[in-house]
């Protein structure tokens, strides 16, 4: 056996990638390293199907990068697959958009030939440029885990790495006994990008000043991500001692311990939170140790808020102008909003307040005449409070309410025409109904509104 089969045998063993001749899509791009990869898995009697994704992002040299790995996998008998994308028109980078669609076709194709794993051909190398690359802008234990060498997707696929412990020189010498004709993307010798001058000036230079500094900074990478993993893990147990039964973060459990894990604690009980890097740890770690400032700011729109005794965790606030028509479950900032329909009764509204939910409200369907839309608060919004003698700015009414400010702003009202006016809120969602739209002795129909807290993702 050639020792570069050996070498991706054992880390499909060792790493658990792979069982024995289990199939596997492989990404195809026609360079070096996929080329490798294809035929190192056939050559270990693994069922492989070849998949070529043309960007069409650089004219014919897509085109003949297309027509390599369609070679490739002809000289070596296997099935191929190929399809072509139409470049962005813009908003998102190419690589962001290119990223995004490989990962796309990937699990399409697995979908198609019920194939659960997805090969692709990261190399040890590229592996060591990564955590270098995260190093230098910050990263975390958890950025510090590199390129992972498998990563389940929710469909039940996976994405596999089985190159992730071969150095590219061992790539290359496979390329040369084995007699293919992998392509070379032109683009990666470009230096204008920052991980081609990792890859060909500062790396080299590395590892001349240290010899083995790629095989070191791979090693480092698996420790990060067995270090990720205590932590994520400890922030799962941690979590419950730090959560107070409103569902808010008691500040006190969360500022005893260390900033790394309550990171840890604060992404394990919010799905959608980006995670923290390096500085954010360290900014964290200061705002629990202050106690004075309101709230601290995070990656992407949230906000971790503080009140007089608890801390709480807000998601991104919808856009200024958002709206939603009242016409299925909405996810908006964190909430889940919902309306059903029910039918009234005289014994209805006891029943509903002693089984209610604390996020639920009932009001008076025929007091919504038409047009009912989920919509962010504006400037000059009122309504009559339930139980209230008249009617308040909703801005002020909010202010009472002594929610910080994080909270506010994401509030989200229900606007219709309603019975006693052209437009009006008829619903602060989560919060108060407005008293002209109340189920009373004459209501028929009821519409149940829900604003229950919910994880986003």
């Amino acid at each position: 056996m050639d020792p570069f089969e050996r070498a991706v045998r054992e880390t499909l063993i060792r790493r658990a990638l792979l069982q024995r001749r289990e199939p596997a899509v492989v990404a195809l791009s026609g360079g070096p390293d996929s080329t490798a990869l294809v035929a190192a898995l056939s050559a270990l009697g693994h069922p492989v199907r070849a998949l070529h994704i043309n960007h069409a992002l650089r004219g014919a040299d897509s085109d003949r990068d297309e027509a390599a790995a369609a070679a490739t996998a002809r000289a070596l008998g296997i099935a191929f697959d190929a399809v072509r994308l139409s470049p962005p028109a813009g908003g998102r980078s190419p690589e962001d958009w290119a990223r995004g669609e490989r990962l796309a076709a990937c699990r399409e194709a697995g979908l198609r030939h019920g194939i659960a794993a997805i090969a692709v051909g990261h190399t040890r190398d590229d592996q060591a440029e990564t955590v270098l690359y995260r190093a230098a802008r910050g990263a975390g234990p958890r950025g510090l885990r590199g390129i992972l060498p498998s990563l389940a997707l929710r469909d039940g696929r996976r994405i596999i790495r089985p190159l992730i412990d071969c150095a590219r020189a061992d790539v290359e010498g496979y390329i040369l006994r084995r007699a293919l004709s992998p392509v070379a993307d032109a683009s990666n010798a470009d230096l204008r990008f920052a991980r081609n001058r990792l890859r060909h000036e500062t790396l080299p230079s590395l590892e001349r000043a240290r010899p083995g500094a790629a095989r070191a900074l791979a090693r480092l990478a698996d420790l990060s991500a067995r270090l990720y993993g205590w932590i994520a893990a400890e922030g799962l147990r941690a979590g419950v001692a730090c959560s107070l039964p409103s569902g808010a973060i008691d500040p006190a459990a969360l500022s005893a311990l260390p900033p790394f894990l309550a990171a840890a604690v604060l992404e394990a009980g919010a799905p959608g939170l980006p995670r923290f890097d390096a500085s954010g740890i360290d900014r964290l770690g200061a705002f629990l140790a202050g106690g004075q400032a309101p709230e601290l700011r995070l990656r992407r729109g949230w906000v971790l808020a503080r009140d007089a005794a608890a801390l709480r965790l807000y998601p991104p606030p919808p856009p200024p102008d958002w709206h939603s028509p009242l016409s299925g479950p909405v996810r908006i900032a964190g909430v889940l909003i919902t309306a059903r329909e029910v039918a009234a009764d005289p014994g209805f509204l006891p029943r509903f307040l002693a089984s209610r939910a604390r996020w639920e409200e009932a009001i008076d369907a025929d007091a919504l005449l038409s047009d009912a839309v989920l919509r962010t608060r504006r400037a000059g919004d009122r309504f009559l409070p339930l139980g209230a003698p008249g009617e308040r700015k909703l801005q002020d009414f909010l202010t009472d309410l002594k929610l910080p400010r994080a909270e506010r702003a994401r509030t989200v009202v229900l606007e219709a025409h309603a019975r006693w006016g052209e437009r009006a809120v008829v619903w602060v969602a989560g919060r108060r109904i407005d008293d002209r739209a109340r189920v009373g002795p004459g209501t028929r129909r009821v519409l149940i509104l829900s604003a229950e807290p919910a994880a986003t993702s």
